[in-house]
């Protein structure tokens, strides 16, 4: 992913996780890279070709577009990036899965929220940026 977009996220990711309480304060920090870890990997990776349509159109482009949200837990792309996402966290941290599963839950959606809305540059084209790698996939 681009750099701009990695960072945003990261910091995103970092400032959430230290603020919920089923995070261990001493695994905050390997929480995050595994939570960004994930969603990069699936982002870039082509898996989500299949969702393409009622998860990056409806989320991501629509919060670009119109400043709608579009990113809540019922979206496709949410519930596309979920299981890859909590599963590379379990494999990282060796947390329980109903901790990962809660984590992730209360942070993706307000994560790609994020993304949509930033308006800086380089951030600004995560939609074209997304899904040009789709795609190519």
């Amino acid at each position: 992913m681009n750099e701009n977009i990695l960072g945003i996220a990261k910091e995103y990711i970092e400032k959430a996780v230290a603020k919920n309480k089923e995070v261990p304060k001493e695994q905050a920090s390997a929480v995050s890279n595994a939570f960004l870890d994930g969603v990069s990997s699936e982002l870039t990776g082509g898996n989500l070709k299949g969702n393409l349509a009622g998860g990056l159109a409806s989320g991501l482009l629509k919060g670009l577009a119109g400043g709608q949200t579009g990113t809540s837990s019922n979206n496709s792309l949410v519930n596309s990036l979920s299981k890859p996402v909590v599963d590379t966290i379990v494999k990282k941290t060796g947390l329980s899965n109903l901790i990962v599963q809660n984590v992730v839950a209360s942070i993706l959606p307000g994560l790609l929220d994020t993304l949509t809305k930033n308006k800086t540059e380089g951030a600004g084209n995560v939609a074209g940026s997304l899904l040009g790698k789709i795609l190519k996939k």
